[in-house]
């Protein structure tokens, strides 16, 4: 793979983890501030309108997160399988590329 599309692979990671990251972050904001309204308003309906949304962006955004895949070998950069991953590995766990490398 030309040196360009690694450089694009890893901006893509990056931009992966960091809506991951965003996404974790804003959950856990808003939830405290959801429960705090849902105590003083006694409105479980908000909670649950705001909540769930949030949860469903939560695990769509760590799935894309860990879909990403090796720019030189195309599998999963950070697991073997489905229940046995780390997301924040420093190499692929098939070819052994170092995160970041071009």
């Amino acid at each position: 793979m030309p040196m360009s599309n690694y450089v694009q692979a890893w901006k893509e990671y990056k931009r992966r983890r960091n809506q991951y990251l965003g996404t974790i972050l804003a959950y856990l904001i808003i939830v405290p501030i959801l429960v705090f309204l849902v105590e003083r308003h006694r409105n479980e309906v908000l909670f649950f309108a705001i909540a769930t949304p949030l949860v469903a962006l939560l695990i769509y955004t760590h799935e894309c997160f860990l879909a990403f895949r090796c720019p030189r070998c195309g599998k999963k950069y950070d697991r073997r399988w489905r229940f046995k991953f780390n997301g924040f590995a420093k190499k692929c766990v098939y070819c052994g590329l170092p995160k970041y490398s071009i």
